[in-house]
């Protein structure tokens, strides 16, 4: 123990005679950089850290304010986090439709929309772009990346096939918690449904709610697959087919028969049916694709 140590304790209303290291180490209030060794107390049979005797110094001495006599920490965020949010936030908006296919992404107005600094925003762009949801082009900078036909047919060659394996996966290695996330997704995407064919409601609010279920939905049944590769290779191509605003150029009737071949992936996957599901989902992903080329084409023409 420090010299003077049982002097300042007192003074303090601290016993330092019931506490001991508990590696042998001594306490000695100055540990920069090191983690604060645990004390225990004998009698308590409860581990006791350095900052949390400081805590309850500082609750039982009236006037006194945490961490006086102690170099104050200020946590700030680090690099990384800052660049994960920023990367989070950028790519919910392209999903979402707030950034528009085509449209340029400055880094001092994302900067100062979510309040970060451009070093993190720069970085996610790249990752963005890595990704294929961000084009970034010399002496241009980043645009949100725009998809033409020819991308729809081989992104949703590539679901079908992706997704058809997951959903035998998830018929032979789901639990009870993976078919509540799927119903939760086929919940709320009935409710969309059921808002646009009242039309009541925003039409541009009802496709994103339409997009968010069915991506809920079929990330839901990659999760149940239990392959982490494939589930990582999912998440990329379901984002990249949702710039597309997948139900926009959707009929009523169209929707509809999305929300039944939901229900009966869905049947198969809780049967336990591989071969039934995988065959389901691609002939899924199929008319998905056949019904958003149709709307690509019918927007081209006017």
């Amino acid at each position: 123990m420090p010299p003077g140590a049982h002097r300042i304790a007192a003074a303090r209303g601290l016993d330092l005679d019931h506490l001991r290291p508990v590696v042998g180490e001594e306490l000695t209030g100055e540990r920069a950089g090191d983690e604060a060794p645990q004390l225990e107390h004998p009698d308590a049979g409860e581990r006791t850290t350095h900052a949390q005797i400081v805590c309850n110094r500082a609750r039982r001495s009236p006037g006194s304010r945490l961490g006086h006599g102690y170099p104050r920490r200020v946590t700030t965020p680090s690099p990384r986090a800052s660049a994960t949010t920023a990367y989070q936030q950028i790519r919910t908006a392209i999903i979402e439709g707030r950034y528009e296919p085509g449209a340029r992404l400055v880094e001092q107005r994302i900067a100062e929309e979510f309040d970060l600094s451009r070093t993190p925003v720069r970085e996610a762009l790249r990752t963005l772009d890595a990704e294929g949801l961000v084009q970034l082009e010399p002496h241009r900078g980043a645009t949100v990346r725009a998809f033409e036909a020819e991308d729809v047919v081989d992104l949703y060659a590539l679901r079908a096939r992706l997704e058809g394996y997951a959903a035998e996966l998830a018929a032979e290695r789901h639990t009870t918690e993976d078919l509540a996330v799927i119903d939760g997704g086929i919940a709320a995407f009935g409710e969309a449904l059921a808002a646009g064919t009242s039309g009541t409601g925003d039409p541009l609010e009802r496709t994103r709610a339409l997009d968010a279920a069915n991506a809920e939905i079929h990330l839901g049944i990659a999760a149940a697959a239990r392959h982490r590769h494939l589930q990582q290779m999912l998440l990329r191509t379901v984002d990249a087919t949702l710039v597309f605003r997948s139900f926009r150029g959707f009929s009523a009737e169209q929707s509809r028969q999305s929300h039944e071949f939901h229900r009966l992936i869905r049947g198969a996957i809780a049967a336990r049916e591989p071969a039934r599901a995988g065959a389901l989902m691609v002939e899924h992903i199929l008319q998905g694709r056949d019904a958003l080329l149709a709307g690509l084409r019918a927007d081209e023409q006017g």
